[in-house]
């Protein structure tokens, strides 16, 4: 009796690794679409960050006077002392 126990417990593993290998597998092509959609979502991010550098840039090439101006409005506005706070550090 003992020994037809021990031969079905060693089929109801074998039948359990099989079980486990099956899940791994599909653990495993989950994980490459998960990457795959990663890598996709970085090139993507990437050129986004490229077009927002590229409107920045040719936003302070057109409008560098804008800026200062603005930067002078905010220094009279608060007054030197208070404005030097937040523009230098320990200041």
């Amino acid at each position: 009796m003992a020994d037809t126990e021990m031969i079905m417990a060693i089929g109801e593993l074998k039948e359990a690794n099989k079980n486990i290998a099956s899940a791994m597998s599909d653990i495993k092509d989950n994980l490459k679409t998960l990457n795959d959609h990663n890598v996709l979502h970085v090139q993507a991010v990437n050129v986004d960050h490229k077009i927002i550098a590229s409107y920045l840039q040719t936003l302070t090439a057109k409008y560098w006077w804008l800026i200062v101006a603005l930067l002078i409005t905010i220094l009279m506005i608060m007054g030197y002392k208070e404005a030097i706070k937040f523009f230098v550090p320990g200041g």
